[in-house]
């Protein structure tokens, strides 16, 4: 708590949505079908790629380390203040189509 009071609420959520606008771009890129939202104001921590199988998928990428949860026709990637541009890179790479 100490540590998100000191670096302020704001700064997270303009580092959080930076974060999630580099991984859909990105996983736009290698051919996944991103879900982008009309208004990035009220858009959550969530990436979500759409799949025939996300659970399937999400079970695949958790088997490479990628921490990742399956919603209906969604896999749901998070970054978070310890994301580095190498992880957005990893998953990617093992999203490519």
């Amino acid at each position: 708590l100490q540590l998100v009071l000191d670096l302020g609420v704001e700064r997270l959520r303009a580092h959080s949505l930076g974060l999630n606008q580099k991984l859909r771009g990105r996983l736009a890129s290698v051919g996944s079908d991103v879900f982008v939202p009309a208004d990035a104001s009220g858009w959550g921590a969530f990436s979500l790629v759409r799949s025939d199988d996300a659970a399937g998928l999400a079970s695949r990428l958790k088997e490479q380390g990628i921490k990742v949860d399956a919603r209906g026709e969604f896999v749901r990637l998070c970054p978070d203040l310890s994301t580095t541009h190498e992880d957005i890179e990893s998953v990617a790479n093992a999203l490519k189509v």
